[in-house]
């Protein structure tokens, strides 16, 4: 049959055969019913289906809130610790700033007392060299006077 033109034998005296029409109606009529019963089949399968796809959509909804509700509140936890986090910041820059300031003037101070400090040092270098010379200027006097009285 398949969009096929059915040939009936044609009878002696008019008409057509009725076997082969009865044939042919009960091949159509079996043919409907296996189409009805498939696409009663189909209709069944696509009721499930779709009672499946909002069963998996209601699932996504909730998923979907869920995953929001943890963004937030990861959001809010991350929010936190960043404050901490700056708090923290700030606290070590401030007590840096302070410590810097510290050594900066303990290294003024320093300053002024190295200067002081080689000042001092160059004084009694030089007070050391004048009484080198001294020593050996008394020194020199004394030996040319032993040599001087020993020659008269």
């Amino acid at each position: 049959m398949n969009g096929d033109v059915r040939h009936f034998r044609r009878k002696l005296f008019g008409g057509f055969d009725s076997r082969d029409v009865m044939r042919y109606i009960e091949e159509l009529a079996g043919q409907r019913n296996r189409y009805k019963m498939t696409g009663d089949r189909l209709e069944d399968e696509l009721k499930n289906l779709n009672d499946e796809i909002k069963r998996l959509q209601s699932e996504l909804d909730d998923t979907e809130h869920r995953i929001t509700e943890i963004k937030i509140k990861s959001l809010d936890k991350s929010a936190h610790d960043f404050l901490t986090l700056k708090d923290a910041y700030t606290e070590i820059r401030t007590e840096m700033e302070t410590t810097a300031c510290s050594i900066s003037h303990e290294i003024t101070n320093l300053n002024g007392t190295l200067t002081v400090l080689t000042s001092v040092l160059d004084r009694t270098s030089e007070r050391f060299a004048e009484i080198q010379t001294m020593m050996d200027n008394e020194k020199a006097e004394l030996l040319s006077l032993k040599i001087g009285g020993l020659a008269n």
